[in-house]
């Protein structure tokens, strides 16, 4: 971000802040009879009335941390930013709208019953009504909330969701707020922004969506970790002996392993799995430098200076045509299209029948406990290529931000005070409590005053990462700090540390053909994306799935990219590229 932030802004708001988003109180009644200043502002007062009348300073029901701590030159917080609790004595309401992967495991009043959210409230004095929504479904509710202009206070991955042009329409047209109007409520969020930008060039144009338009507020890791990848069955491969799973880096030698596991377990168990997405590990990391990711022309790469939609290269025909091999030869799943996420796998793990398994490594320790074979272990493999020595251009390699998010309803009356919650979640304090909870629940003290998860949630059905992610922070949905070797605090959880080790791309990957994250459009150019979209995207999703599975012949693949050019993404391409050689000009 170029320009400076501004040091302490002058505010002066009535006390109609009181009253918080969507709830009733005296508060909120008392500023609709009438403006009544804040006490910030009634404190100042006039020369002669503070002279003559010299009132007493009204407590404040807030505290805020705006005026409260020091900055540097550019306006940046210098240290992060620990609250006087309760935050609030007013007693208001905020609506969240949020998704929980696994709402079968919630108590019957939902995230009330749970001791991280009922601990939150208590200590904050800010009262959270939660929406919880289903995936399949959170596209077209929230479609129905913004066209009934009835968004929830809090949006967990709203910024995703939105298709009715750029973010800065949806901030112009009053229904997201812009954080950069109140970035004085939330230290510990810029912090943590400013802080990891000293060591990541791109965290920036992530996470500001201009210079003085922040829409979005990112989950962010505690520290940059690659969370997920490709695990083969060590057990397998030491009956047959095949090696080291650590050692393995090539997709051919993946290949070996898989037709070994196919032989010696016989004909009917298919050896490895693929989610119904077709991601094929973290953020799409991939040996081909593109995706085979079906759910939309989601991912753009630039390849000496030409943008492209992963989903319409010769690397997208290369991979593609590899996939479609193995599946042949029945070394995949072919019930691949009904697994969303990992728990849908659940009995195919624990009985013996997958031996490639997309795993984060908290996962690991539960399903091995479970499975009906007492020497079941999983090792991670290196991030695959297409050969040892190759240099990978295109994929994830490690970052800051984690998949969850939030922006927030421009209609919110206490904006301060909900910017300030959300800011404590950021904070040392905050984010250690909605990582663990409460003592008791999923973690307790050993003897060495480690804190360590209890039996509960090790032996938990839904798995300890995603029973974790359940009652407590979840960092697949929600805006926050994943503290993520909470997952691994048990004993041998060092050995699942270690995985991530394994996936590191240090000295092969250069993303010399990433997409700029701050590429941004004008809303011409972004009404032109959208007209122009929807039918290839749609084109896409329902016949790209048909090369792998062998349904749509390789040979229709020229016409089949084509056809979607023709239906417009050629129009879009022309959009994208114009706005990336601009920002490559602004950048020299």
């Amino acid at each position: 971000m170029k320009q400076k932030l501004s040091l302490i802004f002058a505010i002066l708001f009535i006390l109609a802040l009181f009253s918080g988003c969507g709830g009733n109180n005296a508060a909120k009644e008392k500023a609709e009879g009438g403006a009544e200043a804040s006490p910030e502002a009634a404190s100042k007062g006039t020369a002669s009335e503070t002279e003559t009348q010299k009132p007493e300073e009204e407590a404040s029901p807030y505290n805020f941390a705006i005026g409260k701590y020091e900055v540097n030159e550019e306006g940046w917080p210098t240290a992060k930013y620990e609250y006087e609790l309760p935050l609030s004595t007013t007693g208001e309401k905020f609506t969240q709208w949020d998704i929980c992967w696994t709402p079968q495991y919630l108590p019957e009043d939902g995230y009330d019953g749970l001791g991280m959210y009922k601990g939150m409230q208590e200590m904050t004095g800010v009262d959270i009504e939660y929406f919880l929504v289903s995936a399949d479904t959170r596209s077209e509710n929230f479609a129905t909330l913004v066209n009934s202009d009835s968004l929830c206070d809090i949006m967990a991955q709203g910024a995703y969701f939105w298709t009715s042009g750029t973010l800065q329409q949806a901030v112009d047209d009053g229904y997201f707020a812009n954080f950069y109007e109140y970035r004085d409520y939330i230290p510990n969020y810029l912090y943590e922004i400013y802080s990891r930008s000293l060591t990541d060039s791109t965290i920036m144009d992530t996470v500001f969506y201009k210079d003085d338009v922040w829409v979005t507020m990112y989950g962010l890791f505690e520290t940059p970790i690659q969370n997920t990848g490709y695990m083969l069955r060590q057990d397998f491969m030491d009956e047959l002996g095949l090696g080291d799973a650590h050692e393995v880096k090539t997709y051919d030698r993946v290949h070996e392993i898989l037709k070994a596991f196919k032989v010696a377990k016989g004909g009917d168990f298919y050896p490895m799995m693929v989610f119904s997405s077709m991601e094929l590990a973290a953020y799409n990391w991939c040996g081909f430098n593109t995706t085979p990711y079906n759910g939309g022309l989601t991912y753009l790469r630039v390849v000496d200076g030409e943008v492209q939609f992963c989903g319409t290269t010769s690397d997208d025909l290369a991979l593609l045509k590899m996939l479609n091999q193995w599946w042949n030869e029945g070394l995949i799943d072919p019930n691949w299209s009904s697994f969303s996420y990992t728990a849908n796998l659940a009995s195919n793990i624990t009985n013996d029948l997958l031996g490639y398994v997309i795993f984060t490594p908290s996962e690991v320790a539960g399903y091995e406990m479970t499975c009906v074979n007492p020497k079941c272990r999983f090792e991670p493999t290196q991030r695959l290529r297409q050969k040892e020595d190759q240099i990978i251009h295109w994929g994830y390699a490690g970052g800051s931000v984690n998949y969850g998010s939030a922006v927030f309803s421009a209609k919110c009356k206490n904006m301060p005070l909900l910017m300030t919650y959300m800011d404590w979640q950021y904070s040392d304090s905050g984010s250690l409590w909605t990582n663990w909870g409460p003592e008791g629940e999923l973690w307790e003290y050993d003897e060495n005053g480690n804190r360590m998860l209890t039996d509960f949630a090790l032996k938990h059905e839904a798995g300890t990462a995603w029973l974790q992610d359940c009652y407590c922070y979840n960092e697949l949905g929600d805006a926050g700090i994943q503290h993520w070797r909470r997952n691994y605090a048990y004993p041998g959880g060092e050995r699942f540390i270690a995985m991530f080790d394994t996936w590191d791309v240090s000295g092969f990957f250069d993303s010399a053909y990433t997409w700029p994250t701050g590429v941004k459009f004008s809303d011409e150019q972004q009404e032109i994306i959208d007209q122009n979209r929807t039918d290839p995207n749609t084109y896409f999703q329902e016949n790209a799935p048909l090369f792998f599975t062998g349904e749509k012949s390789f040979s229709e693949w020229d016409s089949y990219v084509q056809t979607m050019m023709d239906m417009g993404l050629s129009t879009v391409l022309k959009v994208y590229q114009e706005g990336y050689d601009e920002y490559m000009k602004s950048r020299a």
